[in-house]
């Protein structure tokens, strides 16, 4: 999908006239809470037969309950952007040319409840969000600028303008962002010089550093790593562990572009710049049951050094047809050992890379599955290193992501 959020998508309709999250249909005497009741918000999504355009959807499901959901009861979202939580506020950005309308949720009492609408300029794309601090959040975007934003009073307070990070040498009019994150008091903003769904130059580990209370740039790292590139292209991919280490999951080529390779690399609490000392080059040095990976998709990490990955495994579609990559069920769950640098399968279905969401639910971790024979959200249980029997959530569409209510 997405040279997934680089290119990211066009298409998919705002629902319009909805009724508030914790209101009733009142159509018919349906007393349905529009939203649904529940402890988990499930985003799902239904793709046009071209797959980067359709339709995307949220609501409240139960994990515990074991039951499958369908749309007809639910808040339309912007197709192929993940929300992101940020503070008590559940932020959904719009399809890709579509709008720049920024739609807020809270979750109370199980359910849904919308919280405003942020409408930025036509031309902002926006693309990606993070807390930099106290009401402060930060939404980049892939024309160029960060708008900065209040969370308490959802407006536009600032913007910091990066279009003089672009590769003028390759003609790049602005840098396509990724997912950013924070640490003792810094922003950062991991960068990819594309064209279009083209990635230009060489790979590289491209982050801007930010300066939370000025909202200044005061830092660029640009550095070569054993050819490892394109950060960030998934939502927890770039995060600190207990030590203040800061981890960084490169995508690399999304499986197509086999010069920019997958790998992480890791920045040291208290220091801007790449740790020569520890680099794990994965789509070069790591097999899994025998079997290499090209794109590192999602990541969580759970603590003491243990990452889960969604990563496309080698074997299981052809790079030769993008029509494989679209539809290939290739896509496996993975535990890695940072400290130790291991890995093993966890064997929860293969999924298609639409659907290579893991996130975190309670001490256990999610995954989207869109298998040959079951759709929605299977959970794996480190503790005993149990797969559920089978979805904990089935959906009708593909099982997008879902977000642990914080």
């Amino acid at each position: 999908m997405r040279l997934q959020r680089i290119t990211y998508l066009l298409a998919a309709t705002l629902v319009l006239g909805l009724a508030a999250g914790c209101d009733k249909k009142k159509e018919n005497g349906d007393d349905t809470v529009v939203g649904g009741v529940g402890t988990l918000v499930m985003h799902t999504m239904v793709p046009n037969p071209d797959g980067t355009s359709g339709s995307a959807y949220i609501q409240m499901v139960d994990p515990e309950a074991g039951n499958s959901y369908d749309n007809a009861n639910t808040y339309q979202v912007g197709y192929g952007n993940p929300g992101t939580w940020l503070g008590k506020y559940l932020v959904f950005f719009p399809d890709y040319g579509k709008s720049s309308e920024v739609k807020r949720f809270t979750v109370a009492n199980g359910r849904l409840q919308e919280a405003g609408v942020l409408q930025l300029e036509q031309d902002e794309a926006p693309a990606w969000a993070i807390m930099a601090q106290g009401n402060k959040a930060y939404f980049a975007s892939h024309k160029g600028r960060v708008t900065v934003v209040d969370m308490a009073t959802f407006t536009k307070t600032g913007t910091i303008d990066i279009t003089q990070y672009a590769n003028k040498n390759e003609t790049v009019a602005a840098p396509t962002v990724g997912c950013m994150f924070a640490r003792e008091g810094k922003v950062y903003i991991p960068i990819t010089q594309m064209i279009g769904r083209s990635i230009k130059g060489e790979p590289v580990i491209e982050l801007l550093v930010v300066d939370v209370a000025t909202d200044k740039i005061v830092g660029h790292i640009n550095e070569k790593v054993q050819g490892i590139g394109a950060l960030g292209v998934h939502g927890k991919t770039l995060f600190t562990d207990e030590q203040g280490d800061a981890y960084l999951v490169a995508g690399g080529g999304m499986g197509m572009l086999r010069n920019f390779k997958s790998g992480i690399v890791r920045m040291k609490k208290g220091e801007d710049k790449i740790d020569p000392s520890w680099v794990w080059p994965i789509q070069d040095e790591l097999k899994v049951d025998g079997d290499g990976m090209t794109w590192l998709h999602d990541a969580v990490y759970m603590g003491n050094g243990i990452l889960y990955v969604t990563a496309l495994m080698d074997s299981k579609w052809n790079p030769q047809d993008f029509s494989s990559y679209m539809t290939a069920r290739a896509v496996a769950l993975l535990e890695l050992n940072l400290r130790t640098k291991t890995a093993k399968r966890i064997p929860t279905p293969y999924s298609t890379p639409f659907s290579g969401f893991v996130g975190k639910y309670g001490q256990k971790v999610i995954v989207g599955v869109e298998g040959t024979e079951k759709v929605g959200f299977y959970t794996y249980d480190p503790a005993t290193q149990k797969v559920s029997d089978g979805p904990v959530v089935g959906c009708v569409g593909m099982p997008f992501a879902a977000y642990e209510v914080e």
